[in-house]
């Protein structure tokens, strides 16, 4: 075991961890893969295209070949020209006409299928002996994501650490809930947002066929820095409320929490999480310095030397007043 993965290992102790990725197509991130080789986490795909289902399977993942949705029943999917733009809902024809990837034939289905879907509810009762919850979510589903919170119960949100998620500004396809209906529902359930970056904008470069970068109008090609666009897609990720998780002093979900922050490089709120937890005797003396010294070695071994040495002696001198 590599020394980032035994320090990932010692942070989670006795915990699973089990992360689930809705819409995996070419497979999960990379960190979560070396993770998941080093048996540090449980895996668990989404997709339903048989190419990359295929592929994934000969990787040993666990995949669902059914498309997750707020219920069990027989759903149209439309498959794009880009394979990436395929989606449960319709492309919107009356939004994203005009625009970059719609004039580029991106958004054009070439062919519509039915599929049975199933719930995150009915996942989980079908893989009891695999994994009891589900810790984190990353989604990507082309607008459909907000279904699938729809279906979530309060044992699910319960249980849920933290999820990253695709969310739109316009309805991009029919019937899209967009980020005005996502953010709530996440807060409604004790969670806050960490982390917003613009995925994508959308550059209108037609009107009717006539072309707005031509001559006779803007005189710029489309994504060259004359043009501005429209934020229509962001990622989110969402992570449980701290004070939430240390008030049921439940050490598996403290290093849970742990886990993720340092995951996704928030080293500062990992070791108050941990000051937190301790205060509030969470942790044995033990178990503190284990957790504290797994965190110092992920930031020694991922973090460029100079920038540590630098630091390191730099913060002997700070003073914040």
């Amino acid at each position: 075991m590599n020394p980032i993965s035994k320090a990932y290992k010692d942070i989670l102790g006795e915990s699973d961890f089990v992360y689930l990725d809705i819409g995996a197509r070419r497979g999960p991130p990379k960190k979560i893969k070396e993770l998941f080789d080093d048996k540090i986490l449980k895996l668990i795909l989404v997709e339903f295209e048989k190419e990359e289902i295929k592929k994934l399977k000969e990787q040993g993942y666990i995949v669902c070949e059914k498309p997750l949705w707020k219920e069990i029943t027989q759903k149209d999917i439309y498959q794009t020209k880009n394979k990436s733009y395929s989606s449960l809902l319709k492309p919107n024809l009356k939004v994203i006409s005009g625009s970059f990837y719609a004039d580029r034939n991106f958004y054009e289905v070439e062919k519509i299928i039915q599929k049975k879907t199933t719930t995150l509810r009915e996942l989980l009762s079908e893989n009891h002996d695999k994994f009891k919850q589900i810790d984190f979510i990353k989604i990507d589903i082309q607008g459909a994501e907000d279904y699938i919170f729809q279906s979530f119960d309060s044992e699910i949100w319960d249980n849920l650490i933290g999820c990253k998620s695709e969310t739109y500004t316009n309805k991009l396809y029919e019937n899209t809930q967009c980020l005005d209906m996502i953010i709530p529902q996440f807060y409604n359930n004790d969670f806050e947002i960490y982390d917003l970056k613009k995925g994508s904008s959308m550059i209108r470069t037609s009107f009717m066929n006539e072309k707005i970068y031509s001559e006779d109008y803007f005189q710029a090609r489309p994504n060259s820095r004359f043009y501005k666009g429209k934020d229509s897609l962001y990622d989110i990720l969402f992570l449980k409320s701290i004070d939430k998780i240390i008030n049921k002093k439940n050490e598996k979900r403290v290093r849970k929490i742990i886990f993720i922050l340092m995951l996704y490089g928030y080293y500062d709120f990992a070791f108050f999480t941990l000051l937190k937890s301790k205060q509030n005797k969470i942790f044995t003396e033990e178990d503190f310095t284990i957790v504290k010294k797994s965190i110092r070695k992920l930031i020694d071994i991922q973090l460029p030397f100079l920038w540590r040495l630098k630091e390191k002696f730099l913060t002997k001198l700070y003073k914040l007043i």
